[in-house]
C-alpha cells in the first residue's frame, strides 16, 4: 500500500488498476513472492490490482495453457482456496475475451485452468509417485466445454507441453536476494540449533516460499475441479 500511495503521488498510477498494470510492467525487477503475498488478501483493492495486472497481459491467439504459464509466472500464487478461485477467474474471463472462439463460455477455461494446474502439480512434483496419463487428462476434463468435450488435440497439446516443461516463476533480483537472506538465516539456525529464535522462526517459510515452482496442491485443484 506504501508503494501505491508513492506511485499514485507522483503521478505514475491513478487507481488500483493502474498500479496493477505497472507491476506486471516492472515484473522483472520486482518479488514475486510481494506481488503474491499482495494479490493474495481478500480485499476490493488487492482485486482491482490483480484485475489490472491481468488485464494488461494480451493472451490473443495464446494456447490456454501458454497463456497460464505465462500469467502464473509473474506471481507466486499463495492464499486461500478463495483466493485462487477469484484469480482464476480473473484469467478466465481475460483469456476468453482475448479469444472469443477458443471456448464456449469463460467457465471452460476456468475449469480448465485449475486442471492444467493439477497436471503440472502432478507431472512435476517428487512426491507423486503415480502419474496422470494422457487418457487420464482428457477423461477428467470430459464435458466441461458447456457439456461438450475440448477437442482431443486441444487437450493432447495441452498435455504434452505441460507435462514437458513445468511451471515456473521468472524470478527477478528481489527474489534471489529474499531466498539469499532466507538460506542464510536456516543455515545459521541449523548451526545454532536455534528453531526457538523468533526472527528466524519468522524467516524460516520464506526458505519453502522463494522457489521458481508453481505448484498448486493437487487437493485444491481437486476440490474446486470436482475430480478425484
Amino acid at each position: 500500500d506504501a508503494c501505491f500511495t508513492i506511485l499514485k503521488d507522483h503521478g505514475v498510477v491513478s487507481d488500483r488498476r493502474g498500479f496493477g498494470r505497472w507491476i506486471l510492467a516492472q515484473n522483472h525487477a520486482l518479488s514475486k513472492l510481494a506481488i503474491g503475498e499482495h494479490f493474495g488478501k481478500l480485499k476490493p483493492d488487492r482485486e482491482e490490482c490483480l484485475r489490472g495486472f491481468t488485464e494488461a497481459h494480451d493472451f490473443s491467439g495464446m494456447f490456454i495453457d501458454e497463456a497460464l504459464r505465462t500469467f502464473l509466472g509473474g506471481f507466486k500464487l499463495l492464499g486461500e482456496a478463495q483466493v485462487v478461485d477469484k484469480t482464476m477467474s480473473i484469467f478466465a474471463a481475460k483469456f476468453s475475451a482475448d479469444n472469443p472462439t477458443a471456448f464456449r463460455n469463460e467457465n471452460t477455461p476456468f475449469i480448465l485452468s485449475f486442471s492444467i494446474c493439477m497436471l503440472n502439480t502432478d507431472a512435476h512434483s517428487p512426491h507423486i509417485d503415480t502419474k496422470m496419463s494422457l487418457a487420464d487428462f482428457v477423461r477428467n476434463n470430459a464435458g466441461i466445454d458447456d457439456g461438450e468435450d475440448v477437442p482431443p488435440d486441444v487437450l493432447r497439446g495441452v498435455y504434452e507441453r505441460v507435462t514437458a516443461s513445468e511451471y515456473k516463476l521468472r524470478l527477478g533480483p528481489a527474489d534471489h536476494a529474499a531466498a539469499a537472506v532466507a538460506a542464510s538465516a536456516a543455515a545459521h539456525r541449523a548451526k545454532a540449533g536455534s528453531s526457538g529464535i523468533p526472527l528466524l522462526r519468522h524467516l524460516a517459510p520464506v526458505l519453502g516460499a522463494v522457489t521458481d515452482a508453481v505448484l498448486l496442491p493437487v487437493e485444491l485443484a481437486a476440490h474446486v475441479t470436482g475430480i478425484a
